[in-house]
């Protein structure tokens, strides 16, 4: 197998059956547990944003996508632990603000 430079594969003329993207993100950052006494950056904040969205990307496109397909041969499939937490990074820094509003103006 040989390595195309990065690019080469988009440039050319010839034409595939299928392709596949790769995204390597190293995660959800959190400075706490890399023992930083620090909050979250906007950096973070935004990486950790978009690797929430590629995690529900990736939900919709492996499981539900296939339970539709499923749905539609008549074949009976419940996932119930698979449903995508509400929550994300945005939730929690909203919460977390509305509870220091609450908090600050509860002291006067």
């Amino acid at each position: 197998a040989s390595s195309l430079p990065p690019g080469r594969a988009l440039k050319s003329s010839q034409r595939s059956l299928c392709s596949m993207m790769i995204v390597d993100t190293p995660g959800l950052q959190n400075p706490e547990m890399a023992g930083q006494s620090r909050g979250a950056t906007f950096e973070e904040l935004c990486h950790n944003y978009a690797q929430e969205r590629l995690q529900g990307l990736f939900h919709e496109r492996t499981f539900v996508q296939e339970l539709e397909r499923y749905k539609e041969e008549n074949i009976d499939l419940s996932l119930d632990a698979l449903e995508p937490s509400i929550s994300g990074s945005v939730a929690t820094v909203d919460e977390a603000s509305r509870q220091t509003l609450v908090s600050s103006h509860g002291k006067r």
